[in-house]
């Protein structure tokens, strides 16, 4: 998005994304950002849930595009790489790293898609 749109748009479109995971989010979820890729951790999630969530993430971004200032709307489109504990990993490093593999796989597999670990 940098690259095509602009430093400016791309900040705007992850303020965008920001706001539509914020809404979505229960109480004890937690969002982190890293860069142009977000964490999204659902505390007490099995991953049949886990993975609906991420699909309803996906939509809800591809459904509402990004209003930039000198472009005007811009359809956004993820990849979301899910993982669960502790089947997909007993600590931190082991689940992002699951969750990021997992991640490349889906961008690998055309993009605009969920993967599980």
């Amino acid at each position: 998005m940098n690259d095509q749109y602009g430093h400016q748009t791309g900040d705007t479109a992850i303020c965008h994304i920001s706001h539509l995971v914020e809404k979505m989010m229960r109480e004890d979820d937690f969002l982190a950002r890293w860069g142009e890729e977000f964490v999204l951790l659902l505390q007490n999630t099995d991953k049949n849930t886990a993975a609906k969530v991420a699909e309803r993430v996906r939509t809800a971004i591809m459904n509402h595009p990004v209003l930039a200032k000198e472009q005007g709307e811009i359809a956004l489109t993820v990849s979301l790489g899910v993982s669960t504990y502790p089947e997909d990993g007993t600590n931190a490093d082991e689940i992002l790293e699951a969750a990021d593999t997992a991640l490349y796989r889906a961008k690998g597999n055309g993009r605009n898609c969920v993967m599980m670990a």
